[in-house]
């Protein structure tokens, strides 16, 4: 019997940020769980950005993320104007208040 799962065969893409990134190398299978998704992932190419400023304590991520690039387990797409500035203002701004 097949696993239930919420992701459906359909084509899509699936966005990973700096926090998915991470999990994922955290995982030491990462090639593996991007196998099984049915979707293609992508990073933005700031989420590289930030994973580089690791380096300087010691971490392996953006290391690790290159090679999953270079693999092809994920692609990395640059946003444009508007998308910056949605991207901002997630990253930036405080969170709204309840």
């Amino acid at each position: 019997m097949k696993p239930l799962s919420c992701l459906s065969e359909a084509q899509g893409v699936l966005i990973a940020d700096t926090s998915v990134a991470i999990n994922l190398n955290a995982t030491g299978c990462a090639g593996q769980v991007l196998r099984a998704l049915p979707y293609k992932t992508v990073i933005v190419d700031i989420i590289q950005e930030e994973l580089e400023l690791g380096r300087n304590r010691g971490r392996r991520d953006a290391e690790l993320t290159a090679a999953l690039v270079a693999s092809k387990h994920i692609d990395v797409v640059a946003l444009g104007e508007v998308g910056l500035g949605h991207f901002e203002q997630l990253v930036v701004d405080p969170a709204p208040r309840p």
